[in-house]
């Protein structure tokens, strides 16, 4: 072997492992952590650090220091060999990760060894050295799914192990975290979420009941939190009301909805569901305006949907108007036939009803199920309105939907929510794209083409220009 060989094996050798101890170094065992989450694997982290390191530091001096590391480092790595690896992180800081697959039942009797190990004395130049040991243990996908989330999760662990003095290896727990860090740390992760452009849309398609065709998808919102892992719809946007966030989170849905739908195909529909919080706000028809516009969706492929309670929200229902007057469509949600009909077609243009899932459910175990059915779905008609059943799960409950006269259906029987890329090939458009954001100049092209002059003023128009180039 050469000099130049053995120097390229010396660093990648180094690039791997830690230079004192021998163990796998920091890039290394980020690299293993990612790796198997990514894959769906089962891990077990150990992350711990030395009580009185620095002690040890400032009487022996930094040689004790070190050889002390190199001799933790030497007693735990039979441990884990074959079971999973042991890293230096930097200092006196060290993980482990263990692979359940390989040392099924193992976590609990390595843990024990390992602090065994870390508490037994060392020897330095005929001194007597003593350090303890203030670990955490944390498992995914139990507590978290995402690297930074179960690093966190083990390091609350060892905080509260090291708070508390107890020279131990603890298992992360829930009540580890109080609810109000839980909420500060969801109040600032969405914020960075949406800015940075992390949140994802899945997309669930409805079906035409006469011809079998996707009518329209409905666009459903998904954050996958580092360490809570999928977060509700629900929560995002009542975070985001709450912490007013909501604006921007309106944006982003919009835009990323619409620049979807628009590279497919153009009898494709889409639905984006909005809070009344979110139709009340005074900037709601310049976000809609900015997301038709800066994507080029026709105004009549794009449906809000809504939950009836937004109808009594004066501030709602004028966001309602406004868009019902730019050609987009009002579909309600969870209709179950008590909410009144009468007006509101003209009033704030609602064109569909998406039936409450309570009346399609297990239909068959109701002897009235299917005449209620029916009868809600005949109240909806003579409204004027079309009917989506929706959580459609089995083959009664489509043909009970058929035979009601549902115009559309949507649910896991139909198809489950889907990312862009697999509706597109669903659709048999496996080249289409998500479009990109239109220049200035296409946005005023499209603005002319998209809202006659009669639709949308002039301000409107340049107001939706601007924005869209501030983020063009």
């Amino acid at each position: 072997m050469t000099e130049r060989q053995r120097g390229l094996e010396r660093a990648s050798y180094l690039a791997h492992h830690d230079g004192l101890t021998g163990l796998a170094n920091r890039a290394a065992f980020s690299d293993r952590l990612e790796g198997a989450l990514a894959e769906g694997r089962a891990v077990d982290l150990i992350m711990f650090d030395l009580d009185r390191f620095k002690q040890v530091n400032d009487l022996h001096g930094h040689a004790a220091g070190d050889r002390l590391l190199a001799a933790i480092a030497a007693r735990i790595g039979p441990v884990v060999a074959g079971r999973g690896l042991a890293a230096r992180l930097g200092g006196d800081e060290f993980a482990i990760l263990l692979d359940p697959a390989l040392a099924p039942g193992a976590l609990d009797t390595v843990a024990e060894q390992i602090a065994a190990e870390v508490r037994r004395p060392m020897s330095f130049e005929g001194q007597r050295i003593d350090v303890g040991i203030s670990g955490g243990v944390a498992r995914a996908p139990d507590d978290a799914v995402e690297a930074e989330g179960l690093i966190r999760c083990a390091d609350l662990a060892l905080y509260e192990v090291k708070n508390l003095r107890l020279n131990a290896i603890r298992r992360f727990a829930q009540r580890m975290v109080a609810p109000t860090d839980v909420r500060r740390r969801l109040e600032q992760d969405l914020a960075g979420a949406v800015a940075e452009d992390r949140l994802t849309l899945d997309y669930q398609p409805v079906v035409d009941l006469t011809s079998g065709a996707t009518a329209a998808v409905e666009a459903l919102l998904r954050w996958r939190h580092p360490l809570h892992g999928a977060v509700p719809a629900e929560t995002i946007v009542r975070v985001a009301e709450e912490t007013g966030t909501i604006g921007a989170l309106t944006e982003w849905v919009l835009r990323a909805g619409t620049l979807a739908a628009a590279g497919l195909p153009d009898n494709v529909g889409l639905t984006i569901n909005v809070s009344a919080a979110q139709l009340a706000l005074p900037t709601f028809p310049h976000l809609l305006v900015s997301a038709i516009a800066g994507a080029g969706l026709a105004p009549g492929r794009l449906c809000l949907e809504v939950a009836a309670t937004c109808l009594d929200d004066a501030a709602a229902r004028r966001g309602l108007s406004t868009a019902t007057g730019l050609g987009v469509r009002i579909a309600i949600d969870r209709f179950d036939g008590r909410v009144a009909l009468a007006g509101i077609t003209e009033d704030v243009g609602v064109s569909a009803v998406k039936l409450d899932r309570a009346l399609i459910a297990d239909i068959d175990a109701d002897p009235n199920g299917r005449t209620l059915l029916r009868s809600v779905v005949e109240l909806a008609r003579t409204a004027g309105l079309s009917t989506i059943a929706v959580g459609v799960e089995a083959d009664a409950e489509m043909r009970a939907a058929v035979e009601a006269g549902c115009v559309c259906a949507q649910g896991f029987h139909v198809a489950p929510p889907m990312s862009f890329e697999a509706l597109a090939e669903r659709l048999g458009c496996r080249n289409a794209a998500v479009a990109p954001v239109a220049s200035p100049r296409q946005i005023d092209v499209s603005l002319r083409e998209l809202f006659p002059d009669t639709t949308l003023p002039e301000r409107a128009r340049a107001e939706a220009a601007v924005a869209i180039t501030t983020v063009a």
